[in-house]
Parts: structure tokens; C-alpha cells; sequence
């Protein structure tokens, strides 16, 4: 198991690395900027596809058995982190 601090180093390292996980990233930021403007959730939902698509490729095509467990370790952390993003840019944008 994974400590807290292990986490995020390779939530933000490894985790988000490679072309394409970038390229989806950045395609999903743009997205989620549409999204938060027109306060329209079924974009922000889409928007969180388009980020899972490329941590998905690195999933199956780039980690190897080592980096696959610690990919698994880190989605309670995920979660958290996209919940208060949604919520941050909720406020951001005036949705309450």
C-alpha cells in the first residue's frame, strides 16, 4: 500500500504522462471550459471520459505489473481530487 505522499507523486508523474494522455488532458480542459460556461453536466461528464480515455491507454498499453497496482491504489485519491475540482470550478463559474 501506498502512502498518502506516494500517491501523489505518482498521480502526478506517471500517472499523467505520455502524448497521449496530454493531448486527451488538454482536449478535456477545453471541454471542461465549455462545460463550466454554459453549466451544462453532461459536457463535464464528457469531459471526464475524454481524461479517462488516455489514462486508459496508459493503463493497458504503456504500465507495466508494478505501475498497474499503483494505478488501482490511487483512484480513492482520484476521486477526491475531481470532486473538489468540480466543485472548485462550480464556484468559478458561478453555479451557486
Amino acid at each position: 500500500m501506498m502512502t498518502l505522499k506516494e500517491q501523489f507523486k505518482f498521480f502526478i508523474i506517471p500517472y499523467h504522462s505520455g502524448i497521449f494522455n496530454l493531448f486527451m488532458h488538454a482536449l478535456s480542459g477545453f471541454t471542461h471550459y465549455i462545460a463550466f460556461s454554459e453549466k451544462n453536466v453532461s459536457l463535464i461528464l464528457a469531459a471526464f471520459i475524454l481524461e479517462e480515455i488516455g489514462h486508459g491507454y496508459d493503463y493497458f498499453c504503456k504500465f507495466d505489473k508494478t505501475n498497474k497496482k499503483r494505478w488501482i491504489e490511487i483512484i480513492p485519491l482520484k476521486i477526491v481530487l475531481c470532486t473538489i475540482f468540480v466543485i472548485v470550478m462550480m464556484w468559478i463559474f458561478n453555479w451557486f
